[in-house]
């Protein structure tokens, strides 16, 4: 989920202004810049008007964040009014590797190993993990017990989007599956800052990369190449991973938007950023690779346009 803003703190006009009141402005001209919006005016959080002095237009104006790399205000009252709304929620949110409830997410890892608990299950059948799935209770939802494998994949997104919106100043307090505080920090690298890796370590990496299609002559060895754009480190060797994704083996429930995802980054040549829940290994002292099989490795990322 990506937080929508039903308004925004027009820099231009020095107040408050709705999504469709700045659009009619900039139709007008007397805004200039789809940019010049934040959250709050006591909170510099970049926000952008889209489809900002676009006429017809597809989808509705509305605002959204402008740069994901940026923080709310420690006071920004916008993220206080969320906070406080989540506090009043008598629903428990719960997924393959978290539980929210309220402001509070419990994250399923073992920190003995660093390794989330459901990468071992991933690795199963359908059969055995849907299976599984069918005997787990939810305080929430009788439906949950019914959900099929590919509900990995979400609960995967989902983690990764509540970390991204905590890095942004969302308030949230994360624990390990005992209930004590989990500094989430340990457990999701970013290669752009941190380039050494530790071979068979599992963990959240995530950094920006590219991607190249190669299509053969025979369909079924037509395979994507994600390349970290950062050069890494194992021991002594320092290369950027890769991975190899075979599009005739990526044919499992769940992961059908990522293969379109990446089919749109090849042919426009367009960075996305990956996160990868696995470990990386060393191959022929060569190469850096995902040590989790091909025709598995979609279940284990999230690949995301910021």
């Amino acid at each position: 989920m990506s937080y929508t803003y039903p308004e925004a703190y027009s820099i231009e006009l020095g107040y408050n202004i709705e999504p469709m009141v700045a659009y009619n402005l900039s139709l007008d001209k007397i805004l200039k810049n789809k940019h010049n919006f934040q959250c709050d005016k006591n909170c510099p959080f970049g926000l952008t008007l889209i489809n900002f002095g676009k006429s017809p237009y597809t989808k509705e104006p509305h605002f959204r964040t402008s740069n994901f790399d940026q923080v709310h205000s420690v006071d920004c009252p916008i993220v206080q009014k969320r906070y406080e709304k989540r506090a009043q929620e008598t629903t428990i949110e719960e997924s393959y590797t978290f539980e929210r409830d309220k402001n509070e997410v419990k994250v399923d890892i073992n920190l003995v190993t660093a390794t989330f608990t459901e990468i071992t299950n991933s690795l199963k059948t359908e059969e055995q993990a849907s299976t599984e799935i069918k005997t787990k209770k939810s305080t929430t939802s009788n439906h949950i017990g019914k959900k099929s494998f590919n509900s990995h994949v979400k609960s995967l997104s989902r983690l990764v989007q509540l970390y991204k919106e905590f890095k942004s100043g969302e308030k949230y307090t994360f624990l390990d599956s005992s209930g004590n505080k989990l500094n989430l920090d340990l457990y999701f690298q970013n290669l752009d800052n941190n380039s050494l890796i530790n071979e068979h370590e599992t963990k959240v990496y995530y950094s920006k990369a590219t991607v190249r299609y190669f299509k053969a002559a025979k369909e079924k060895d037509s395979y994507f190449l994600i390349r970290i754009k950062q050069e890494c480190q194992i021991d002594n060797l320092r290369i950027s991973p890769t991975f190899i994704i075979n599009e005739s083996q990526a044919n499992q429930q769940g992961v059908k938007q990522r293969l379109e995802t990446l089919k749109k980054a090849a042919n426009n040549s367009k960075e996305l950023t990956i996160y990868y829940l696995g470990p990386f290994k060393k191959y022929k002292n060569s190469y850096i690779n995902a040590s989790i099989p091909h025709e598995k490795i979609l279940r284990h990322i999230v690949l995301s346009s910021s």
